[in-house]
């Protein structure tokens, strides 16, 4: 009788735990695979949205000081575009230095920003030639962003009698530490 009883038990075979473990298994690297991309595109997001920030900072900033500290700087370049960068603070901007420094070499979430991940490009606007030149010769260790937007810019419509000498193209490019294709261009104007 107690034969019986054990003989009548049903009882999973070797098979069914392997394919159980099996299932299982893949289940959990699926919800793996997901999470993890999950993570790591909420960190990509999170790069991003700090950089438009920090370029709309840097921006703004640029586009509020006077136009014609911005200008003489343009004017004193020999290229068709100047560079500000936090080594330009002293120069530009002594009267606000404290505040040129924070805006362009800000540290923010223990990532610091200065000339090597935080570009500001300034050209002279709707110059045709300028902008042609700069097409064929970029800047020196310029990103590939800005050389991107440069052979975009359709300068078909530019001619030198449209040039705009009250006006200046502002460029603020933040680099992502991730990957170049997280790279941030922001473009904008400032005038007189």
């Amino acid at each position: 009788m107690l034969q019986k009883k054990i003989i009548n038990k049903n009882g999973a075979s070797l098979i069914e735990i392997v394919a159980t473990i099996t299932i299982v298994s893949i289940a959990l690297i699926m919800i793996y695979n997901i999470l993890s991309y999950n993570i790591r595109q909420n960190g990509i997001n999170h790069e991003r949205i700090m950089n438009a920030n920090i370029a709309n900072g840097t921006l703004s900033y640029i586009i509020n000081k006077d136009f014609s500290i911005i200008e003489n700087h343009l004017k004193s370049n020999t290229d068709h575009y100047a560079i500000i960068d936090e080594n330009s603070c002293n120069a530009l901007f002594s009267d606000d230095l404290e505040t040129c420094m924070a805006v362009l070499s800000p540290v923010i979430n223990s990532k610091e920003y200065h000339s090597d991940n935080l570009y500001i490009y300034l050209l002279p606007f709707n110059d045709p030639i300028a902008i042609n030149e700069l097409k064929s010769t970029p800047p020196p260790n310029a990103p590939q962003v800005l050389i991107d937007y440069l052979d975009n810019l359709d300068t078909s419509q530019f001619t030198e009698a449209n040039v705009n000498h009250n006006a200046i193209r502002v460029i603020v490019i933040t680099e992502s530490s991730i990957n170049s294709k997280y790279d941030f261009l922001l473009k904008g104007v400032t005038t007189k």
